[in-house]
C-alpha cells in the first residue's frame, strides 16, 4: 500500500497542539483536576480505616473464638503412624480375633534364621547406616566398631526379613552358635532405624542419654514434636525421653554381662516405640482383705515321724531334750490308725505349722489334672488294684489303711487340718481348690497366705495372685499383685516385686513368642524393685539398681521396718566366679542403708543355697548357707542376730556317721535350745513290708553351737508304745513344748 500523501488538512490534524497552546492549557488543566479528584477518592476509605483502627484500639473489645496454634501431633509424622499400625497388627495377630493378611509380621518377632533370608549384601547397607548414626552423634564409635568388624569379618551372615508394613529387619548371627549379635530394624519407606542391637564379648562405653537419645530424634526428623522430656518417676528416668504429643519413647541403654551359651556377651540396645506413662494406682482390695504381721509358717517343736508303708504314714511328735511325744490325747492309744488323731498320711503333707500355740497340718494337694486321673483312673483300675494286693500281701493292717488314706487323699484339693488344744480332735480347718499344687509359706496368725504364677505371656511376664485362706474357714480371698513384677519376698504387710527394665520392648518379644526373649531379659540393663502395701493397695519405688551380679540384690527377709538383702562383692578373675558377699539393712521409711557384714569376714564367703529364720522369744536370728571361697565345698552358717545386728560364723556340718548339714537339717529353736536332723536310720529290717528311713534328731545349746561346739545330744525316738499319758501328762508336755 502506497503512503498517504500529505495534505494541509492532515498535517493540520497531526499536531493541533502545536498550532493551539490555548487548547493544550485547558487538557492539561482537566488531567490534573482528575487526578487530584482521584487522589480524594482514594484518601476517604484510607481515613476512615484510621479512624476505625484508632477507636478499635482505643476501646478493647472482647474475643468471641481465641487463637489456637497448632499444635503437633503423633498423626503427623509417618515414622509414628507405622509403628501403631503395627503395634495394632501385632495384639491382632497375637489374638487371632481377626486374621491378617499379607506378609507376616516379623516384627518384633521373627528373630530366627529359618523365618528369614539370607543376603550379603545387605550388610553393604547395614554398614552405611551404622556410619550415618556414627556421624550423626547416635552412636558411640566403640560400639559402631564392633557392629562393623562384625559385619566386615563375616557378613554373609546377615539376615533379613521384611513384614507387610514395610519395616526391615537387619540382624547377624554368631556362627554355630546362633546368638544374636546384631539387630537392626528400619522402616523402610522413610529409612529411619527403631530399633538397634549390637553385643559384644567385651564391656564397651555406657551412651550418654542426655546427648544421643535427641541426636537420634533428630536423625529420625521425630524433633518437631517439640516436648521430648525424661519422664520422670519411671523406669526410664534416666535413660529415656518421652514425647506425650508423639505417644512414643526413645530409650538408649547399655546392658550386661550375660552368660549365653558358652559366652558371656554385653549390649547396647536402643529403641523407638509407643509408650504411654502407666501412673500406679492404688489397687483396689477385694471386700474385706485385711493382711496381718506376715512371717513364714513355721513347724515349731512338731515334726512327722514315719512309721510304715514306705514312710507313706507316720505320726506326728513334739521334740524335747526328754524325747518324743506324740501328739495324742488319747491315753493308751497305739497311734496305728486313722483313730488317732496325731496318725497322718504322708501323701500330699506339705509340712506343718505352730500358729498361736496349735499345731496345723498343710497339705498341697495335687494338680487338678492329677486329682482327676486318681479319682477317675488309677482308683478304677488294675495299677491300684495290684498295689493294693501286695501291700495286704507283705504289709501290715496299718499299711494297708494308710495306702487307702493316701490315695484317697491324692483326690483332694490343697487343704489346712488342726488338732484341739487337748489333741484329742483332728479336724479340717479349710482348704484351697486350685489347678496346681499349693505352698502354704506364710501366716499372719489368722490366715495362711499362698501364691500362683501365671505367665501369661510366653516366657517372661508373669501374673501374680496372693490367696489368704482364712484358718477359721472362711472363704479364701484373692489379690492380684501388679503385673510385669516377680514376687521376690512378703514380710510384714509388704509384698517386694522386682521387675527387669530393658530398652526392648518384652511383652511384645513375648507375645509374639522370640526365641531370643530369654536373652533380653537377662542383658536387662537394671532391676527395679518396688514395695507393695498390701492392705492400702498402693506402690512405691523402692530402688533400681543395675542388672550384673555385683549390683543385684539377694532379698532374704522383710519387716513392716526394713528390708535385709545379700550381694556379691565382686568378680574373681582366677576363679571366673562372683565371690564375697555383703549383708544390708534397708530402712524402709527413711532409706537409710546399713551394712551388717565385717568386709573382711564377707570376703572370704560366697552365698549359699539357703535361707531361715529362727526366733527364740523375742530375738530373731537369720541363718544362712555360705561358702568358704569358691568351689570349696566347704559350707558354713552365717548367723545375724537382727536385735543386735551381731554376726557369728558357725559350722554348718554335723560329724558322726549319718554327717549332715545343719543349714538342711534345722527344725527349731526354743528356750536357747537348738534342734536339728542328725542323721537317718534305716528301719526296714523291723518290719516285712517296703523299707523306710526315719529322721534322728538331737538338741544343743543355742549360744554354745554358735560358739563352736559340736555336743549335740540325742533325742530318743518315740519307741512305738501306746500312749502313757494322761490329761495332767499331756498338759505338762504342751509346757515342755512352749504351747502352755
Amino acid at each position: 500500500m502506497k503512503p498517504r500523501p500529505q495534505t494541509p488538512e492532515t498535517e493540520q490534524s497531526a499536531a493541533p497542539a502545536a498550532r493551539n497552546p490555548a487548547q493544550n492549557r485547558r487538557r492539561a488543566g482537566l488531567l490534573l483536576g482528575c487526578a487530584a479528584l482521584m487522589a480524594l477518592l482514594a484518601a476517604v476509605p484510607l481515613g476512615w480505616f484510621a479512624l476505625s483502627d484508632a477507636a478499635l484500639l482505643d476501646r478493647p473489645a472482647a474475643m468471641t473464638q481465641p487463637y489456637e496454634s497448632v499444635t503437633p501431633s503423633g498423626d503427623d509424622f509417618y515414622l509414628i503412624r507405622q509403628l501403631r499400625t503395627q503395634a495394632e497388627l501385632v495384639n491382632v495377630d497375637y489374638t487371632g480375633s481377626t486374621k491378617v493378611t499379607g506378609g507376616t509380621i516379623y516384627t518384633p518377632s521373627g528373630d530366627e534364621m529359618m523365618a528369614m533370608r539370607q543376603d550379603y549384601t545387605m550388610a553393604q547397607y547395614a554398614d552405611g547406616l551404622l556410619v550415618s548414626l556414627e556421624e550423626a552423634g547416635v552412636l558411640p564409635s566403640d560400639w559402631v566398631y564392633t557392629a562393623r568388624n562384625q559385619l566386615s569379618v563375616d557378613g554373609y551372615t546377615i539376615w533379613y526379613s521384611m513384614d507387610s508394613l514395610g519395616f526391615l529387619r537387619l540382624c547377624r548371627f554368631e556362627p554355630g552358635s546362633g546368638v544374636l549379635t546384631l539387630q537392626i530394624i528400619v522402616e523402610s519407606r522413610t529409612g529411619k532405624p527403631v530399633n538397634l542391637f549390637i553385643a559384644s564379648d567385651l564391656p564397651l562405653s555406657e551412651p550418654d542419654a542426655a546427648a544421643v537419645l535427641p541426636a537420634w530424634i533428630q536423625f529420625n526428623e521425630l524433633d518437631g514434636l517439640g516436648d521430648w522430656e525424661a519422664p520422670a518417676n519411671t523406669d526410664f528416668a534416666e535413660n529415656g525421653l518421652y514425647s506425650a504429643r508423639g505417644g512414643v519413647m526413645a530409650s538408649a541403654d547399655a546392658v550386661g554381662p550375660a552368660d549365653w551359651g558358652e559366652q558371656t556377651l554385653y549390649g547396647l540396645c536402643m529403641n523407638l516405640g509407643l509408650w504411654e506413662p502407666n501412673p500406679v494406682e492404688p489397687a483396689e482390695l477385694p471386700q474385706g482383705w485385711q493382711v496381718g504381721n506376715l512371717r513364714k509358717a513355721q513347724s515349731g517343736p512338731f515334726v512327722f515321724q514315719p512309721t510304715g508303708y514306705s514312710g507313706g504314714f507316720g505320726v506326728l511328735c513334739g521334740l524335747t531334750p526328754d524325747g518324743m511325744q506324740v501328739a495324742c490325747g488319747y491315753p493308751g492309744c497305739g497311734h496305728d490308725s486313722p483313730a488317732c488323731p496325731a496318725w497322718v498320711a504322708a501323701y500330699g503333707l506339705y509340712h506343718t505349722a505352730t500358729i498361736n500355740n496349735q499345731i496345723y497340718l498343710l497339705y498341697s494337694g495335687q494338680s487338678r489334672s492329677n486329682r482327676e486321673y486318681m479319682a477317675d483312673e488309677f482308683l478304677q483300675g488294675e495299677e491300684y488294684a495290684t498295689l493294693l494286693s501286695e501291700v495286704q500281701r507283705l504289709g501290715t493292717e496299718n499299711d494297708v489303711l494308710g495306702l487307702e488314706e493316701s490315695v484317697r487323699l491324692a483326690t483332694q484339693p490343697a487343704r489346712i487340718e488342726t488338732l484341739d488344744e487337748n489333741w484329742m480332735v483332728r479336724s479340717w480347718c479349710n482348704e484351697r481348690d486350685s489347678d496346681d499344687m499349693v505352698y502354704w509359706d506364710w501366716e499372719d496368725g489368722e490366715a495362711l497366705y499362698s501364691t500362683e504364677s501365671d505367665y501369661e505371656i510366653t516366657g517372661y511376664v508373669p501374673s501374680v495372685t496372693l490367696y489368704r485362706t482364712p484358718l477359721d474357714g472362711g472363704e479364701t480371698m484373692s489379690l492380684p499383685l501388679p503385673e510385669g513384677n516377680e514376687l521376690e519376698l512378703l514380710g510384714g504387710s509388704y509384698a517386694l516385686l522386682s521387675r527387669h527394665i530393658t530398652a526392648v520392648d518384652l511383652e511384645a518379644l513375648a507375645r509374639n513368642g522370640s526365641n531370643r526373649l530369654s536373652y533380653y531379659v537377662s542383658v536387662a540393663d537394671q532391676i527395679g524393685y518396688t514395695l507393695y502395701d498390701l492392705n492400702t493397695g498402693e506402690s512405691r519405688t523402692l530402688m533400681t539398681v543395675p542388672n550384673t551380679a555385683t549390683e543385684t540384690i539377694y532379698p532374704v527377709y522383710m519387716t513392716d521396718d526394713a528390708l535385709y538383702y545379700t550381694q556379691y562383692l565382686e568378680w574373681n578373675e582366677s576363679y571366673q566366679a562372683y565371690m564375697g558377699m555383703s549383708i544390708t539393712r534397708l530402712d524402709l521409711k527413711t532409706g537409710e542403708r546399713r551394712s551388717l557384714l565385717d568386709e573382711e569376714i564377707g570376703a572370704e564367703l560366697s552365698w549359699g543355697y539357703r535361707c531361715v529364720m529362727l526366733e527364740d522369744g523375742e530375738r530373731s536370728y537369720l541363718c544362712m548357707s555360705v561358702e568358704n571361697g569358691i568351689n570349696t565345698g566347704s559350707y558354713r552358717m552365717l548367723v545375724l542376730d537382727l536385735t543386735s545386728e551381731e554376726t557369728w560364723i558357725a559350722d554348718d556340718w554335723i560329724a558322726g556317721p549319718n554327717s549332715s548339714s545343719v543349714m538342711a537339717s534345722l527344725v527349731d529353736l526354743r528356750d536357747g535350745l537348738l534342734y536339728a536332723i542328725l542323721g537317718y536310720e534305716d528301719r526296714s529290717s523291723m518290719y516285712a513290708n517296703y523299707g523306710y528311713t526315719v529322721p534322728v534328731y538331737g538338741t544343743i545349746p543355742w549360744q554354745d553351737y554358735l560358739a563352736g561346739s559340736e555336743d549335740w545330744t540325742y533325742i530318743e525316738p518315740w519307741d512305738g508304745s501306746p500312749n502313757p499319758m494322761d490329761a495332767e501328762g499331756i498338759a505338762a508336755w504342751q509346757s515342755a513344748l512352749g504351747l502352755g
